[in-house]
């Protein structure tokens, strides 16, 4: 009957399909072998890369620790010798300051013009009184950025679905039917092939 005809005849296709899947098998073994030789290649060859690239940013932050260093011990000096003559400059003052107190033939309120005036002048000096620059230098690695970064480095197994194949069933003037069957489907090679009337 056309039945059991049209059925012997899926049959065979599909035989013959996994025929064809069985020889691609048979050489997918060797291809297997390939893509993980290039694989850990490309992966060796990567993580070299990237040892290499560490080390050059190990070597610029280096430097930078090294020129921070520099220029925190010459700004913590600039301000050192800055104190010392501040405090020259108070001391002064404090001699100034008993000097004029001491003065019994000054006008009291000369006097106090004076003194005001040496310590607006002393107070107004604009000199840092708190460090210019904490002494202190730290390397940031915060713990996840590096747990994100390695937990980025994977494998890709490649296995993604084998695109559908699509068919123009029918166009009209206003309107198209479009049918797809993916390679789990029966007579996808018969259903390739057909061609929109």
């Amino acid at each position: 009957s056309p039945q059991e005809h049209e059925a012997m005849e899926n049959m065979y296709k599909r035989y013959d399909h996994t025929s064809t899947l069985q020889e691609t098998i048979q050489k997918s073994y060797k291809q297997v072998d390939d893509s993980v030789e290039l694989a850990k290649a490309d992966l060796n060859e990567k993580f070299l890369l990237l040892s290499e690239q560490m080390k050059l940013r190990q070597e610029e932050l280096l430097n930078v620790i090294d020129e921070l260093g520099q220029y925190k011990k010459q700004a913590l000096k600039e301000q050192n010798e800055q104190m010392k003559s501040y405090r020259i400059q108070i001391s002064d003052g404090k001699k100034q300051y008993e000097k004029l107190i001491s003065d019994a033939n000054l006008d009291i309120h000369k006097r106090k013009i004076e003194i005001m005036s040496m310590i607006q002048i002393i107070m107004n000096n604009k000199v840092p009184l708190s460090l210019v620059t904490q002494p202190e230098i730290k390397f940031l690695m915060p713990p996840k950025s590096i747990s994100s970064f390695l937990t980025s480095l994977a494998i890709d197994n490649c296995d993604r679905p084998v695109p559908p194949v699509i068919i123009l069933e029918k166009v009209t003037f206003d309107t198209m039917t479009v049918s797809w069957q993916t390679e789990f489907d029966e007579d996808v090679n018969v259903i390739s092939n057909r061609r929109a009337a």
